[in-house]
């Protein structure tokens, strides 16, 4: 199972939707949803202010850390130094460090220092693509994130393409990734994206600042 369940919708309203956070019982029948799908990792931060409990998953969480165990940390600043977080690892604290990125370059200064990366990758933002057979070759574990644009594609926001649910997803888990991390409101939801079967769709390409949400308020 290549889905990761994703987090931020546990603790704020996340997206272009803004659709608001599920309650305490709806995210206990998501992570069981989840557990019976056989998703075995969920992808979290202390940013997301949540204080829901995942003991029965691997965790992926992101800096700042509060020195639980988990299964991977990642740097949660694109720009932010790799060996801020080394000494986890080497404590035993966490199996793998690796960093969250928004755009290659962030990606190729650290390549020799990671174990486990997050990359955007969708159907408009096909730019890491071309990575992807240098990380398989280090070893480096792929997750894949926004395979929905923060729900930009699901209603054509920004003036890019308009797309369906399963179009976006089945795309992405055709891809040479480890993961793809989803977010989702309801147990329905996630019921939905865990049909979804992988497909040959050709991407866009669109280079431009529509594919970055951390240029979203400069448009």
């Amino acid at each position: 199972m290549k889905l990761i369940l994703g987090t931020a919708q546990f603790g704020s309203n996340y997206g272009i939707k803004q659709d608001g956070q599920p309650s305490l019982p709806e995210i206990d029948r998501i992570l069981k949803t989840a557990r019976r799908a056989g998703i075995t990792k969920v992808d979290t931060a202390p940013a997301y202010s949540n204080t829901v409990d995942f003991d029965q998953f691997k965790v992926i969480t992101k800096t700042p850390y509060n020195l639980q165990d988990c299964y991977a940390l990642l740097q949660h600043d694109p720009n932010g130094d790799i060996e801020e977080i080394a000494g986890f690892k080497i404590l035993g604290f966490t199996k793998k460090i690796g960093i969250s990125v928004y755009t290659p370059e962030q990606l190729e200064r650290v390549i020799d220092q990671i174990d486990i990366v997050q990359i955007p990758l969708n159907l408009a933002d096909n730019r890491f693509m071309p990575y992807l057979p240098e990380l398989r070759r280090r070893g480096i574990e792929i997750h894949a994130r926004s395979a929905f644009l923060q729900g930009a594609l699901l209603i054509g926001a920004y003036g890019l393409p308009q797309c369906k649910v399963a179009d976006c997803l089945g795309f992405v888990l055709a891809q040479d990734v480890d993961g793809v991390v989803v977010g989702v409101n309801t147990a329905e939801q996630l019921q939905e994206l865990i049909k979804v079967k992988p497909n040959n769709l050709k991407g866009f390409g669109i280079t431009d600042d529509r594919v970055r949400p951390d240029k979203w308020g400069e448009l």
